[in-house]
């Protein structure tokens, strides 16, 4: 298969979970704490928006003089910084009180080894580990797309939860 190919449908997946992210955004007039579940949605179409780019720009580079794996060492790079910075701002989010995970072993154990691969797609050139960087980056794409699938069905269980919860205060 090719690896363009396999990086556009990691693209239209993303594209997809982040149109689905409505769904979050919908269920959550209903819910009590408001601010947590827009942070969710946001946080969600962010690390979408951070796939979808990655995903495709080893093809917009293609069109340039850049080599083909000097582009997918670009994207990896690139890939790593945004969900660096999205794993940041759900960690400060977690500090401030405006993300609160209904299940923390689990967010931790999707957490920690994303920020892992998430330096270690940062430092890959640094190191010249660039001769598998097409593997590596889709590799990491599928991962970061697992996760960001996992919290969209952490995000829609928290919904359910909280409009529960609701429900049974008002009753």
């Amino acid at each position: 298969m090719d690896i363009q190919t396999t990086l556009s449908t990691i693209a239209e997946v993303a594209i997809t979970l982040a149109g689905f992210n409505g769904l979050v955004i919908a269920l959550a007039a209903k819910v009590r704490d408001v601010p947590q579940a827009f942070f969710r949605a946001s946080a969600i179409i962010a690390a979408c928006f951070v796939l979808v780019i990655a995903a495709l720009l080893p093809s917009g580079l293609a069109e340039t003089t850049i080599s083909e794996q000097m582009s997918l060492v670009i994207a990896s790079v690139f890939l790593g910084v945004g969900f660096i910075a999205v794993g940041i701002s759900i960690t400060i989010a977690g500090h401030k009180g405006i993300f609160v995970s209904s299940t923390p072993v689990f967010s931790l154990l999707l957490r920690i080894p994303s920020f892992g691969l998430a330096f270690f797609l940062v430092l890959s050139p640094i190191f010249s580990w660039t001769s598998s960087a097409s593997a590596l980056l889709i590799l990491s794409c599928l991962w970061f797309l697992c996760v960001t699938g996992a919290y969209f069905v952490l995000s829609i269980l928290w919904i359910l939860h909280e409009q529960t919860q609701t429900l049974a205060h008002e009753s």
